[in-house]
């Protein structure tokens, strides 16, 4: 079957076999640069197939990639040509080009695509040549690019991992839903509460944060307008006025309902401010802790440090306090975010390097996850 016969259910399997191939071998191929946005000291592991550094290039082949598959299903395409469109070129694309790969490319075209298109051609058939980027600008690639590497990260890593935290603190509620506590306002005693009360309303900001931040990562739009968002060019050349339709509904991913250069800014933004609520709801549990464990206090007791200096202290709950901290550098990275959102006249560059760094947000985040587990 050619692609230009593949259903919707075949051709977002597809989509999904490609990003499983990025993300569990292509991240093992050669010496990659996996380095992420954020402090060095916070790189989880979960997340570097996604976010590392060399894997950029692998998403923006994919959007490159599935332009073709559209242009296919469209009939736009030769039939002959569309034959040409076999998962194992994708695969081959996938392994060998990396974000240093372009970087060096780039050095010569001083664009980044223009880079990434080259050495793609390089790759593949002459046929498919013209129909690589047909009707396409930069930021088509790159926005949509973006979009689909959020919804995958967060849909295959993310949530499973908050779902596994879920479990964890109900099963905690749960067992100490008995265990009486001092109930306190102010830092005060006030009335008895128990354990199980403290923890559950927590856990329910942390719950609804994380589901909602879920809804809010599949609204995330790409984008396929064109130069300055008419699509003039496919106006001019395709038959078909529903390549940027097809295209978002192969890649999952709704797309922008009205837009310049650049998709509109406001959907990812509610989806990393989701991620601030919810880290700081996290941020809570570890600052509560932190003082719980406090001499002052020392209703809890765990397994963390103790002082190089001091050997009479029981533990310093570092732990607690890392993840209480974290928040302010999901804080931080955010802010780079609400300072985007303003574009001259449609689109200018000034952001685009700030956007490279936007994912700083979810490593922070996932940090303050994989701490609280």
């Amino acid at each position: 079957m050619t692609q230009r016969h593949l259903t919707l259910s075949q051709a977002q399997k597809q989509l999904a076999a490609a990003v499983s191939f990025l993300t569990e071998t292509a991240a093992k191929q050669g010496e990659r640069t996996l380095f992420m946005p954020g402090d060095g000291r916070y790189q989880p592991d979960e997340l570097r197939p996604f976010l590392g550094y060399d894997q950029m290039a692998g998403w923006l082949i994919i959007v490159e990639w599935f332009w073709m598959v559209t242009l296919a299903q469209l009939g736009e395409m030769p039939a002959a040509d569309a034959k040409l469109l076999t998962p194992w070129r994708l695969y081959d694309l996938l392994k060998n080009i990396t974000t240093t790969n372009i970087d060096e490319k780039e050095r010569e075209t001083k664009h980044d695509i223009l880079a990434l298109l080259i050495l793609m051609r390089e790759r593949l058939p002459k046929r498919l040549h013209c129909w690589l980027h047909f009707c396409a600008t930069s930021h088509d690639i790159v926005e949509t690019a973006y979009a689909l590497q959020l919804k995958e990260l967060f849909t295959r890593v993310f949530y499973p991992k908050a779902q596994r935290i879920d479990a964890l603190w109900r099963a905690h509620i749960s067992t100490s839903a008995q265990t009486l506590q001092a109930g306190r306002t102010h830092l005060q005693t006030a009335l008895p509460i128990t354990v199980g009360a403290w923890l559950a309303v927590l856990h329910n900001r942390f719950a609804l944060t994380a589901k909602q931040a879920l809804t809010l990562s599949r609204t995330v739009p790409g984008k396929f307008s064109g130069a300055v968002g008419t699509k003039a060019s496919q106006v001019a050349l395709l038959k078909s006025r529903q390549g940027e339709a097809t295209l978002m509904k192969l890649l999952g991913l709704p797309a922008a309902g009205l837009s310049t250069q650049i998709a509109p800014p406001e959907a990812r933004a509610r989806f990393y401010f989701e991620l601030v609520l919810l880290s700081g709801a996290l941020a809570n549990l570890g600052e509560d802790v932190r003082i719980l464990q406090s001499s002052q206090f020392g209703e809890l007791v765990s397994a963390s440090s103790s002082s190089s200096a001091m050997p009479h202290k029981t533990a310093n709950p570092i732990t607690a306090e890392k993840i209480a901290g974290m928040h302010v550098s999901v804080q931080a990275e955010f802010f780079k975010i609400m300072g985007t959102l303003v574009s001259d006249l449609g689109r200018d560059l000034r952001w685009s390097n700030v956007m490279r760094s936007f994912s700083a947000v979810t490593v922070y985040a996932f940090e303050q996850l994989r701490l609280t587990e």
